[in-house]
């Protein structure tokens, strides 16, 4: 696909995410097709692991390992969902709307997780 997204120029609609930190593995679905969307919830609910999410799709990455320091080692396998007894398909998928007003669907497959020194894929 040619299409260029630019970040100022879609509308995330809808959020799809399995298997990703606190996500197990049943698909959920966030709703963002409004001019506000509101993620209110307990402590330990998925808030932070919502906001991972959206960054991994855009990114493919996770800016916390970099950003808080300490051993590597210390965040191995911190984007699939370590509770899960069997390692879960990790992905997290969106429909975006363009600024000419087509409709997207982008999406990011976790290959390999962060382990040790090495970054993910």
């Amino acid at each position: 696909m040619n299409d260029q997204i630019n970040s100022k120029q879609f509308w995330l609609i809808r959020l799809r995410i399995k298997g990703f930190r606190s996500y197990g593995t049943e698909v959920q679905e966030i709703n963002t097709d409004s001019p506000l969307t509101l993620i209110s919830a307990e402590n330990s609910q998925g808030k932070t692991a919502t906001a991972e999410a959206i960054e991994f799709l855009i990114s493919g990455q996770s800016s916390r390992r970099d950003l808080f320091g300490g051993a590597k080692s210390e965040y191995d396998r911190m984007l699939t969902n370590v509770h899960l007894a069997s390692a879960p398909e990790v992905w997290v998928e969106a429909d975006v709307r363009l600024a000419d007003r087509r409709e997207l669907t982008i999406k990011r497959t976790l290959i390999t997780d962060y382990e040790q020194s090495r970054d993910c894929d």
